[in-house]
């Protein structure tokens, strides 16, 4: 498998599940490496898609944003919306690399 790796909520993620490293950062990001597998897979499923349908990049974050809008909106308790935007606008400002004055909270 690739060497590559895959950044989710600023941990490295090393694609090969079979890395040492992968575990710990399943258990880092409070899941198991089953689904950190799932969302691996899916993630590189969409950048395929995308590539052989030869999206843009904002194409490609048009779709992505109405995907995550339509699953809060529809398959996530309303009480929580609040919350959930802010966390996914706190892991894209740091994932992209801005500058900020203070760090996103722990989940």
């Amino acid at each position: 498998m690739a060497k590559t790796k895959v950044k989710s909520h600023l941990v490295s993620v090393p694609v090969d599940p079979s890395h040492a490293d992968f575990e710990a950062a399943a258990k880092k990001l409070s899941m198991s490496p089953e689904s950190l597998q799932q969302i691996i897979d899916l993630t590189q499923l969409i950048c395929e898609e995308s590539t052989g349908r030869n999206l843009s990049p904002s194409q490609i974050v048009s779709a992505c944003l109405n995907v995550v809008t339509e699953v809060i909106r529809e398959g996530c308790d309303p009480r929580t919306h609040a919350d959930m935007c802010s966390s996914i606008f706190q892991q894209l400002w740091a994932g992209v690399g801005l500058s900020s004055d203070h760090s996103p909270k722990e989940q």
